[in-house]
């Protein structure tokens, strides 16, 4: 397992306590080659330059053929991340794209905090690296900071630093919401169901999700080996994030691994472990989002060893800087 490197700005933003960031490696290049790894199936194995484009409140970067784009007007959202025209979010409505929250809910209820959900963010390019950062709510301010990487994905750093005068325990929420079309996955760790009211369509050492009509039910688990995968459209879209958590470290009503089925989209969601955030103090989580063009030979359908072993051969060999 080899460390990421990271540029000075990355270095400097991990000095300021435990970070918490989201770094994409190895997505957007040819996966004609079942068994090809995050070296060597992307065109941009070399260092390559990227920029940031800006259309009123819209930054988006285009890194080969995968692309993302971010609404720094409507809370800092991922709106968009797409292989050439497909994209792989739920794009629709107010609830769209990916966001992030601080965890347990029970601290906010519904609906989310707005200075971190949706209300503007500052933002700022600097180079190739994007910043966004919030209001505070509860004592918490959220800072994203968006740069890609040398593999043609992106890194994202989120950042919960606490703003107010007393100590606060909380953990990080990483929300994305997708189409209902396709299939959902990750491998289970210890038995743990919590308040789960959304069966899965299939559970062993991987748990499988299709949508088939539910709405409104939510599944809570542990998870194991840190990622999560969603698969329509001939592509897959992989969240590898760096905390396998115990079940002793959940916030309270919440798990590792959450999934909310509506009618519209479904939720894949990861959390941290639930910490103390001392007042001034600032701490992070690391997230990998990558997104592979499937080949001809991988089955997308429950209990598909091929796209398990897909998954698994291009997950990004890190230690998230740690």
């Amino acid at each position: 397992m080899f460390k990421i490197s990271m540029s000075r700005r990355h270095k400097i933003a991990l000095t300021l306590g435990s970070l918490i960031v989201l770094t994409a490696c190895g997505g957007g290049g040819d996966s004609s080659d079942s068994s090809a790894n995050t070296e060597t199936d992307t065109p941009l194995a070399q260092e390559t330059t990227a920029a940031w484009s800006q259309r009123q409140d819209l930054y988006s970067m285009q890194l080969g053929k995968t692309s993302l784009t971010v609404d720094a007007d409507f809370g800092a959202r991922i709106t968009s991340f797409k292989w050439n025209n497909s994209d792989v979010l739920y794009t629709s409505g107010s609830l769209n794209g990916s966001t992030f929250w601080t965890s347990p809910q029970s601290d906010w209820n519904w609906p989310p905090l707005a200075a971190h959900d949706s209300s503007p963010y500052a933002a700022s390019v600097d180079e190739d690296v994007l910043t966004l950062t919030s209001d505070s709510a509860n004592g918490i301010r959220i800072t994203k900071i968006i740069s890609p990487t040398p593999k043609g994905a992106f890194h994202i750093e989120y950042v919960m630093t606490n703003t107010s005068g007393s100590s606060i325990d909380v953990a990080p929420w990483e929300v994305t919401r997708v189409s209902t079309a396709g299939v959902n996955l990750f491998p289970v760790g210890e038995a743990y169901s919590g308040n789960s009211n959304l069966p899965p369509t299939q559970e062993d050492s991987i748990l499988w999700y299709d949508h088939s009509g539910e709405n409104d039910k939510k599944l809570f688990r542990d998870g194991a080996e840190q990622w999560i995968a969603h698969a329509s459209n001939g592509l897959v879209f992989i969240k590898h994030y760096s905390t396998d958590i115990s079940i002793d470290e959940f916030a309270s009503g919440e798990a590792e691994i959450e999934i909310y089925a509506s009618n519209n989209y479904v939720e894949l969601e990861q959390q941290g472990a639930i910490e103390a955030l001392a007042p001034g103090e600032s701490r992070s989580w690391h997230v990998v989002w990558q997104l592979h063009e499937l080949t001809e030979e991988i089955t997308v359908e429950v209990g598909s060893p091929s796209l398990v072993e897909f998954i698994r051969q291009r997950l990004c060999p890190c230690n998230f800087g740690l």
